[in-house]
């Protein structure tokens, strides 16, 4: 989860770009923007 999850200089968090990983299922009713920051679908 370490190299999914980062953190911004606001202390936002974000998932790395191009993550697929075995937690992707907890991210699906979510939409990212291009730095991999969440915003509501």
């Amino acid at each position: 989860m370490i190299e999914a999850i980062r953190f911004g200089r606001n202390n936002q968090w974000r998932l790395a770009p191009g993550y697929a990983g075995p937690y992707k299922f907890g991210f699906l009713d979510l939409s990212f923007d291009q730095n991999g920051y969440p915003y509501p679908p």
